[in-house]
């Protein structure tokens, strides 16, 4: 699904426990980079998904040759090593540093029992090497150029910029990504789209719920008339006010049930 010159989205629709559910990975293109951000789940039904929701905009694994992963959850991190696997290329994988100790296995997702991680988190504690703060990347991962550590305000040099806007609360390392040129909020989990109206974090999913909702307060600063949702996929309209009110009414709610 085409969005603009520069970005697309890719539904990929999945059978779940409780049934069929579609997650919306996003790609951004430009004139040198291919970026992928977020991967879907570790089974072959995502993978197959994807693939073919990148054939149908006329591209491939092979094209890829960025990903950058929202936060740690199993339907965002994945499908990450069979893409680097499957592509020819090698390729930059970016997440917030608040997430490397999670995706690299040091500590168990915050998420999802220990039985239950994709191979990816093994996968990747092997093959980590020594850990620069200064330059933040971490180096010779199989096929993988250089995995760089974001942080909060980083502005990165894809699609004419797409700044970093580091979210925790539904986890530590959890990222929106905005981009400018086309007033776009590429939001991961951190907000939610039904019906064509927009929803807070799934407090299911999201372990601190107060800090979450601090953190969609980050978002108020910028111009925001689109937001691709990796549950519900596209909202549009004037961002900035809808997630006033979403904030107004957990707020709201927490007086009520304080009283």
């Amino acid at each position: 699904m085409k969005i603009t010159e520069q970005l697309y989205v890719i539904p990929i629709e999945i059978e779940l426990s409780h049934g069929k559910a579609t997650l919306y990975p996003t790609l951004v293109k430009d004139e040198s980079n291919t970026v992928l951000i977020d991967t879907g789940f570790d089974t072959q039904e995502s993978y197959e998904a994807l693939e073919k929701g990148l054939h149908s905009l006329g591209f491939a694994f092979n094209d890829i040759d960025t990903i950058i992963l929202t936060h740690q959850d199993l339907d965002h991190i994945g499908g990450l090593h069979h893409i680097i696997e499957t592509g020819e290329k090698s390729v930059e994988v970016y997440f917030h540093e608040e997430e490397l100790p999670y995706i690299d296995g040091k500590k168990p997702l915050i998420k999802g029992p220990k039985d239950k991680m994709p191979s990816l988190i093994d996968h990747i504690k092997k093959k980590l090497k020594h850990h620069n703060k200064e330059d933040s990347y971490l180096k010779e991962w199989k096929d993988v150029k250089v995995i760089r550590l974001l942080r909060d305000g980083d502005l990165l040099p894809l699609a004419d910029g797409i700044q970093v806007i580091h979210m925790p609360g539904h986890t530590p390392g959890n990222i929106c990504l905005y981009h400018p040129i086309s007033n776009t909020l590429i939001a991961g989990d951190s907000l939610n789209c039904e019906d064509q109206s927009l929803y807070g974090p799934n407090p299911v999913f999201t372990p601190e719920m107060d800090q979450a909702y601090m953190s969609l307060k980050k978002l108020l600063k910028f111009d925001i008339q689109r937001v691709i949702c990796y549950h519900g996929g596209i909202f549009e309209g004037e961002g900035k006010s809808c997630i006033e009110k979403i904030i107004q009414d957990y707020e709201n709610k927490k007086e009520n049930q304080s009283e």
